[in-house]
């Protein structure tokens, strides 16, 4: 069964040296409204707060900066404020005005400070747009196990996502819900990968490597907190692969993220498959599951080269997903490319697509995102994620 889909929302994001933002926060939600769209992470493992404003609008949004300070983000324990990040720097008192364009976003990634053991609240501030000086997103987050609140032993509370960053992989997996869960790990082994070839034979396994200690472990994930963790792939022969990842903080025992990934070191030309070589080697691809009141899906595109690489169509008329369930159920959206326009991603950077889904029956999914300057017949990247 094939349903209508919801609006296609592609994010366009150029990485590029943090600006700041405006102060005097007050604690409200976006005003009625306002375009834009605000998501802020607590990541332990990275030892930074990421700050995500997007523009999955139409339309084009004009941001006016009192200064040269473009965000806030403030740290509460209870209702006592005891970091902020203005605090940190000095901002040139100079205002100015953006064109925020439809389909862009803003990433701003901040180094968590050194704080005592805890539960906090973090508070996220944008001072550009029609929400200035409202609070715009929140996350709860702890430091050490304080215990504040009974933990649930629940995978549902947990969503996975698994990239593909250069030469690396990375597993990331966030509890989603409003209370701290408890994971319980039999031993040191806290998660796998395993890459299986384009022929479904199994060619690496992250723990082939390693050693692990027998002695079982707990530990509390505080709301929006995340385990993050990252593996170097080795040298493999050029092809299609399929990497599962594994986490064993809770009982379960399937994969809880995928993702499929191409290597090549010969470049565009000849039969390759129907894929794009040339972009291939230049761009990595990733996806993931967003639930909440709207999911969606995300894909990520990203220039792992140091050079601008120029795309011969703009991401938001460029990629395809196709939706499957074990349950029977399928779900696409398509797009078709624009004609005779181009983009490009700096080095470094990277562009954002989100695609809301409809209301999906509960079962077992998988979803491919098909990007077309890549390949029309092969997906850039696939990942499977659960409907309770």
């Amino acid at each position: 069964m094939i349903t209508r889909a919801k609006k296609l929302v592609s994010i366009l994001l150029a990485v590029a040296f943090l600006l700041p933002l405006l102060a005097g926060p007050v604690a409200a939600a976006p005003v009625a409204g306002d375009p834009l769209g605000y998501f802020v992470y607590h990541m332990e493992k990275e030892g930074q707060f990421y700050f995500l404003v997007t523009n999955p609008s139409n339309q084009v949004v004009k941001l006016n900066f009192k200064t040269e300070r473009e965000f806030e983000l403030v740290v509460k324990k209870g209702n006592q404020v005891v970091w902020k990040y203005s605090d940190t720097k000095d901002w040139a008192k100079t205002p100015k005005e953006e064109n925020f364009l439809p389909g862009h976003a803003k990433l701003y990634k901040v180094d968590i400070p050194k704080l005592p053991a805890g539960n906090y609240t973090l508070n996220a501030f944008f001072a550009g747009g029609p929400s200035q000086g409202n609070r715009v997103a929140q996350t709860q987050f702890s430091i050490g196990n304080t215990g504040w609140q009974r933990p649930v032993e629940n995978s549902k509370a947990l969503n996975y996502r698994l990239f593909q960053v250069d030469n690396e992989l990375m597993l990331i997996a966030q509890n989603t819900s409003s209370k701290p869960v408890q994971l319980r790990f039999p031993s040191a082994k806290e998660f796998d990968i395993i890459v299986y070839n384009s022929s479904w034979s199994k060619v690496w396994q992250d723990s082939w490597n390693h050693w692990y200690a027998q002695k079982a472990k707990t530990e509390t994930l505080a709301p929006g907190q995340a385990k993050v963790y990252r593996t170097k792939l080795p040298k493999l022969a050029d092809g299609r692969y399929h990497a599962y990842a594994y986490f064993y903080g809770t009982s379960g025992k399937d994969a809880v993220a995928s993702l499929n990934f191409s290597l090549n070191s010969k470049g565009w030309g000849g039969n390759n498959g129907g894929i794009n070589w040339d972009i291939a080697n230049k761009l990595s691809f990733s996806t993931w599951y967003n639930g909440g009141k709207q999911p969606q899906i995300a894909f990520e595109v990203k220039n792992k080269t140091k050079n601008p690489v120029k795309i011969s169509y703009p991401m938001s008329k460029a990629i395809r997903v196709v939706v499957k369930g074990d349950n029977g159920y399928t779900w696409q959206y398509n797009t078709n490319p624009a004609v005779n326009t181009t983009t490009t991603i700096a080095g470094g950077g990277a562009s954002y697509s989100f695609v809301y889904l409809p209301n999906l029956p509960k079962g077992n999914y998988t979803a491919q995102v098909y990007y077309e300057a890549y390949s029309k017949s092969k997906p850039a990247a696939t990942t499977s994620f659960r409907v309770w």
